[in-house]
């Protein structure tokens, strides 16, 4: 797995951090905290310091609301908001009470009803159509934390345990954040491991949006999960992390498989639909065999559902290992 040590020393580091650092072990995460130790990260292109547990979060993203479920804080988040897809089944009844800021991104305003003092997205959620910079937030005291992932080109698992790491320990539940870590590591490399050595990687197309053009992945995370397995992106070479290219590129590359990024309003048989019924795809191999990988938006994003997307992409790309 690409950068395996970086976690690993991630995760011996944050260890002795917990062993020196703390005089009782939390077991409600709005348990009073008697040595919080402050927290200083590099995040957005400027130092972040916490210097107290954040009480009120806002997500603003489906899959940052799930990594926080996940890490056992859904009891501090006051707001959430661009739930363009279903939250995991065993957080459906909490998310539920949360309420709902806005359809994507809340205004400024509609944020600072909501008394948040940590607020965490995609980098979208800060930037020019987004609900404000993060320095800007932080003229109103609200710590902003952006997902890793959506800051580099090329994002790896190791991004994603970062933020899981990182969050540990603004939040103080650092032996959770390294447990969650070390459980998706060995489920990944399990997977890996039941796919064996692939010589000639199936070739894939993200269909995420079609219209005139296709909004497919480039140098994001759903790209590196495509590689891990056994996959390549015919446009792994998009500079962004997303992008959109013509129908005639995509018949140029012939991809042999498409994942569908199942979100929105429109629903993945209808996106199916499109490519089956699109002159252009008639003789694109992935459209004459039918061979369709659907994932859920929130397991191509980094989160707790990573990897049960590399589950999917494995077995749509190579059943006959499973």
């Amino acid at each position: 797995m690409k950068k395996k040590w970086l976690s690993l020393l991630l995760m011996v580091g944050i260890l002795f951090f917990i062993g020196c650092g703390k005089e009782e072990v939390q077991t409600d995460s709005k348990e009073i905290i008697t040595d919080y130790q402050p927290v200083t990260i590099q995040n957005f292109n400027r130092t972040l310091s916490i210097t107290e547990v954040p009480e009120r979060i806002v997500s603003m993203n489906v899959h940052t609301t799930e990594i926080l479920f996940t890490l056992g804080l859904g009891d501090r988040i006051v707001g959430t908001a661009f739930n363009n897809a279903e939250i995991l089944p065993e957080f459906k009844e909490d998310f539920d009470r949360i309420p709902v800021l806005a359809e994507r991104y809340p205004s400024m305003e509609v944020l600072l009803g909501a008394e948040p003092d940590f607020v965490y997205g995609r980098d979208s959620a800060f930037g020019a159509n987004g609900t404000a910079s993060v320095s800007e937030m932080e003229t109103y005291g609200i710590h902003a934390y952006a997902v890793k992932g959506t800051l580099v080109n090329g994002a790896t698992m190791d991004d994603v345990y970062e933020d899981f790491l990182n969050l540990g320990r603004i939040f103080d539940v650092e032996e959770k954040a390294i447990a969650i870590v070390s459980e998706m590591q060995q489920e990944m490399e399990g997977i890996q491991q039941q796919l064996g050595e692939i010589e000639k990687p199936v070739k894939v197309l993200v269909f995420d949006m079609g219209g005139d053009t296709v909004f497919t992945a480039g140098q994001s995370l759903q790209t590196t999960l495509i590689e891990m397995a056994g996959g390549k992106n015919i446009f792994d070479d998009i500079a962004n992390n997303w992008g959109s290219v013509s129908w005639e590129e995509v018949v140029d590359r012939n991809p042999e498989v498409i994942v569908i990024n199942d979100y929105g309003d429109e629903t993945a048989e209808e996106k199916i639909d499109e490519l089956l019924t699109n002159p252009f795809m008639q003789e694109v191999d992935a459209v004459k065999n039918q061979r369709f990988v659907v994932l859920p938006l929130p397991s191509v994003f980094e989160g707790p559902r990573n990897v049960d997307a590399l589950r999917i992409l494995a077995e749509g790309f190579y059943p006959e290992q499973f």
